[in-house]
């Protein structure tokens, strides 16, 4: 399967050299986010509230019709 011809239309060939060196670049970077995200989640606490928690929806964004169902929850 081939790549539609769009995705490469205009592309500056340079940028495909830089592409080494900006992944060389960005990977140490990368890690050092990794690290920060994982070291946030590990330290955080769960915590108690004083109310019930209903999760609506999944990974869908937008249009799936998510708020009239949490409304009719809300109003039952």
């Amino acid at each position: 399967m081939k790549a539609p011809h769009f995705w490469s239309a205009g592309l500056d060939p340079r940028s495909r050299e830089a592409a080494p060196l900006t992944r060389l670049l960005l990977t140490p970077l990368a890690a050092l986010y990794t690290f920060g995200i994982r070291r946030k989640l590990a330290r955080a606490k769960p915590e108690a509230i004083p109310a019930r928690i209903v999760c609506v929806g999944n990974l869908t964004v937008g249009g799936v019709g998510k708020t009239p169902v949490v409304e009719a929850i809300r109003h039952r």
